[in-house]
């Protein structure tokens, strides 16, 4: 009975040291899993940086420009200097005006949307 038991006892001792070596091997694979998530993660978070710094400059970059355009355009269109003389220079300038409205706006929408986006 003895003998019975002792085999018993070594085989439940090697089954329990198995079941060690398999968590042991599931803790390393998730903590290397863990590493490589935290790497994607920081990569991201870089990536996510970059592209609203780039956003940002692209946006006072185009907005710097628009407002001498709309500035100007209203001036024009003002004719604060005189007549314009000609119906197609008027009619010019309100194209003008508006385009640069119109890209002023998607700027805006691209900013308000990039505001808006939560980091990650």
């Amino acid at each position: 009975m003895d003998e019975h038991l002792a085999r018993r006892a070594n085989l439940e001792a090697e089954r329990l040291r198995d079941h060690v070596a398999d968590l042991e091997r599931t803790k390393r694979a998730l903590e290397s899993t863990t590493a490589d998530l935290e790497r994607a993660l920081e990569s991201a978070a870089a990536g996510s940086q970059a592209k609203s710094q780039f956003l940002a400059t692209m946006s006072h970059e185009l907005r710097t420009p628009l407002n001498a355009i709309l500035g100007f355009s209203e001036m024009l269109a003002g004719e604060m200097f005189g007549p314009l003389g000609n119906q197609r220079y008027v009619d010019y300038v309100k194209i003008i005006h508006d385009s640069g409205r119109h890209l002023l706006e998607v700027i805006n929408e691209i900013s308000i949307s990039r505001s808006s986006t939560p980091a990650t």
